[in-house]
């Protein structure tokens, strides 16, 4: 990656340091290698050691272990969760893994077409999912069951168009708990308990009991 510098000139040692500083062992010869020379492991490492090169107060990780073996995505998650402690960095993940979210993250932001429909910290979210698009997710993740199921879990419909989104709450034709205030009506981001979320119908409420 680094070409055309001395490794006498400081911005080399710098190069080398951050590599070093991500857990890629002989990082000076890696510091002089092409991408399609590298693992995937190893280039997921550099780009996380480039974030760090302007030295931020934060890091927006977008899918860092996509298209990673489930080894290599522990220990790049291990090496972000290590940098975060060491330098007092905040990371924002951004991920479809929702093992990924249990394992890694303190506060989660569930969100649908692009807003966000529930807040919670990660032990609460997982316990007790408040939206109903959020305890479709979590029902859908596979899981050893005592009983053989004839279907798996699947939350119903489509994805709505995002150039031609509904008046009212965007998850509505997806929800069996909607009604004709969901249709009309934007739910906003409401406190329940120790989460926050945007539906008139959350889970735990009199609608989901009756």
């Amino acid at each position: 990656y680094v070409t055309g510098t001395s490794k006498s000139a400081p911005s080399w040692r710098r190069a080398v340091d951050l590599l070093e500083t991500v857990g890629i062992p002989d990082p000076e010869d890696i510091a002089t290698s092409y991408p399609h020379q590298l693992s995937g492991g190893q280039r997921q490492r550099v780009m996380i050691a480039s974030a760090l090169g302007g030295d931020p107060s934060l890091i927006v990780a977008d899918e860092p272990t996509t298209a990673l073996d489930v080894t290599t995505q522990s220990q790049v998650l291990g090496q972000i969760s290590d940098l975060q402690q060491a330098l007092g960095t905040a990371v924002i993940l951004v991920t479809h893994d929702l093992g990924v979210v249990a394992e890694t993250c303190d506060d989660v932001l569930v969100m649908y077409c692009g807003q966000v429909v529930e807040q919670a910290p990660v032990s609460v979210l997982f316990e007790t999912p408040r939206h109903r698009y959020t305890e479709g997710l979590i029902a859908a993740i596979p899981k050893i069951r005592p009983q053989r199921l004839a279907r798996l879990p699947v939350i119903p419909g489509t994805v709505p168009d995002l150039a031609e989104l509904p008046a009212g709450c965007r998850f509505a034709a997806r929800c069996g708990f909607a009604d004709e205030t969901c249709t009309q009506s934007q739910p906003t981001l409401e406190a329940v308990d120790s989460s926050r979320v945007a539906c008139f119908h959350p889970t735990g409420s009199q609608a989901s009991q009756t």
